[in-house]
């Protein structure tokens, strides 16, 4: 069953966001972004799997489904 779950971003991945709105850097995820979101999943649903992962700027947040196992 896919769920849908709304986490913050990492400090890091909120830096790299000003750096790309304020300086017009290029922006992607920061090296262990990853292992943020799925721990943060994790916490609300453990053993689940991360299957799409969408950046919302605007909120500094990721919106991500989820597949609970």
């Amino acid at each position: 069953m896919s769920i849908l779950l709304t986490i913050p971003v990492s400090a890091d991945q909120e830096d790299a966001i000003f750096s790309h709105v304020f300086e017009g850097k290029e922006l992607g995820m920061v090296t262990d972004e990853k292992a943020w979101m799925l721990a943060h999943a994790r916490k609300a649903h453990p053993g689940c799997k991360i299957l799409g992962a969408d950046l919302n700027i605007a909120t500094l947040e990721w919106d991500l489904t989820i597949d609970e196992k």
